[in-house]
C-alpha cells in the first residue's frame, strides 16, 4: 500500500496499479481516510514494438499485463509481466528456498546510514534509532516480514545491496554480485536518499507474457 500523501492504494511489482480483478476492496483512492473515494479500478502497462522476424518480415508485437485467465498451456504460469529479483529483500518468513538476496543490517549507527562512522555503527549494540523494524533486536540481516517489494519507509524491504548498474556512479558491471556504493541506502531517483514521503520502485519484464 502506498499512502504517503492524500492518495492511497495498492501497487503490485508486476506492473499493476490498483487491484482490479484481484479483489474488490482495495483501490487507488482519495483522500486518505474515512472520506476516501475510489478512483482507479486498475491500471496496466502496454508495450509495443516493431521487429523483424526470422524471415526478415516486419512483425508488430504488443505485450500487455491485462491478465484474466491467460495461463500458459502447461499451467505453470500466467501470461503477464513479472518482477525481476534482487530489487527487494527476498528473505521472507514463508520462503521455500534460499533467498537470492537478503536484507540490510541495522548496525549502522544513530544516523541510520552505513559507512559514516557515527556513534553506534558496528558496535553490536542496538541503539533506539537503529531498530528499524521495531522488534527490539539488533538484526544484522532484517527479514522482510511484510512481504513487500522495496519501499522507502520500510527498511526491512530493502535488499542487502542493489543490483549492478541500477544507479548512476555504480562502478560494478552486470553480473557482479557484491555491494555497491548505495548498499544499505535508499536507491532514489535523485541520489542515495529519500526525497518524497514514500518512494518505491521495481523492475519487471515480459519474459513470461
Amino acid at each position: 500500500m502506498m499512502d504517503g500523501n492524500l492518495v492511497t492504494g495498492p501497487v503490485i511489482n508486476s506492473g499493476l496499479i490498483s487491484y482490479s480483478g484481484i479483489g474488490n476492496d482495495l483501490r487507488i483512492g482519495w483522500p486518505k481516510g474515512v472520506n476516501r473515494s475510489d478512483y482507479i479500478w486498475g491500471s496496466y502497462f502496454y508495450v509495443a514494438g516493431e521487429v523483424l522476424d526470422v524471415n526478415n518480415d516486419i512483425t508488430h508485437i504488443v505485450s500487455d499485463n491485462f491478465r484474466f485467465g491467460e495461463v500458459s498451456p502447461d499451467g505453470t504460469h500466467e501470461y503477464a509481466t513479472m518482477p525481476l529479483p534482487k530489487y527487494f529483500n527476498l528473505d521472507q518468513p514463508d520462503a521455500t528456498s534460499v533467498p537470492l538476496i537478503y536484507g540490510i543490517s541495522e548496525d549502522v549507527g544513530i544516523d541510520g546510514n552505513p559507512r559514516t562512522n557515527d556513534f553506534g555503527e558496528g558496535d553490536g549494540i542496538l541503539q533506539p534509532q537503529e531498530d528499524f523494524n521495531a522488534n527490539g533486536e539488533l538484526d544484522l540481516s532484517m527479514k522482510n516480514v511484510v512481504g513487500w517489494f522495496a519501499i522507502s519507509h520500510r527498511k526491512e524491504t530493502w535488499p542487502e545491496y542493489w543490483p549492478a548498474g541500477s544507479y548512476p556512479g555504480d562502478n560494478r558491471v552486470e553480473g557482479d554480485e557484491f555491494p555497491g556504493v548505495r548498499s544499505g541506502r535508499w536507491n532514489g531517483e535523485f541520489g542515495s536518499y529519500i526525497r518524497a514521503d514514500q518512494e518505491s520502485y521495481y523492475v519487471m519484464d515480459d519474459r513470461e507474457n
